[in-house]
């Protein structure tokens, strides 16, 4: 009987509702065009730092950005005088939706109120970054899979809110994909352990939030 899990997070991936831009370290391969179910698209492949593939493509008909999946933008309308906005928004994975959006109705006031964007009493703001450069992998430590899951032939993935810190620290939260208390447990002991060089806004480090998961299987 072999052991498998995979480690994997969102951050630096198409893991985000805003289409992110290249990073640094990404490199350009080619510019080419496409179709996709009928629909004439502008590409620009590009390769990161460890060697992953991926594609931007804009929509000829739209002149928008086309998400990649499991990410999927339908039912483009127009949202104010020349933009357009998706009505539909969903994440798939593992062949299921497990999010999905459906905007009904847009509009947009005349005048926002002059305390629209007051933050709420005793919070302190904090500067934002739309697309940070995503922090990478310094220290990586694989969980052990606990023998009472092995034993038991408990597979599952594991998966948690945390946030990256300026210090390359994770600090683990909820959980947010259920599996067994071991398998959880032993992925917050490793998940604890790992280090990264924290994401960066325009050069300086700034503290990231992201999902962590960990994936548990059997093989004969």
């Amino acid at each position: 009987m072999l052991l498998h899990f995979t480690l994997s997070h969102d951050i630096g991936a198409s893991g985000s509702l805003v289409q992110s831009g290249l990073a640094p370290r990404d490199k350009v391969k080619k510019i080419r065009q496409r179709k996709e179910r009928g629909e004439p698209q502008n590409c620009l492949e590009y390769e990161n730092e460890v060697k992953r593939s991926s594609d931007i493509c804009v929509s000829e008909s739209t002149n928008t950005l086309v998400r990649s999946a499991p990410y999927s933008e339908k039912d483009i309308q127009p949202a104010g005088i020349g933009k357009v906005y998706p009505r539909l928004l969903s994440f798939t994975e593992e062949g299921q939706t497990v999010a999905r959006v459906n905007i009904s109705d847009f509009t947009t006031p005349a005048q926002f109120p002059p305390n629209s964007f007051d933050p709420p009493a005793g919070v302190s703001p904090q500067a934002g970054c739309m697309n940070p450069t995503p922090p990478r992998f310094t220290k990586k430590i694989f969980p052990q899979y606990p023998d009472s899951a092995r034993r038991d032939h408990i597979e599952g993935t594991v998966a948690f809110d945390a946030r990256i810190g300026t210090d390359g620290v994770s600090r683990i939260g909820d959980v947010v994909r259920h599996s067994s208390a071991d398998l959880e447990r032993s992925s917050i002991s490793a998940l604890k352990e790992w280090r990264y060089e924290p994401a960066a806004c325009n050069g300086k480090p700034v503290e990231v939030e992201t999902v962590l998961q960990v994936n548990y299987s059997l093989s004969y």
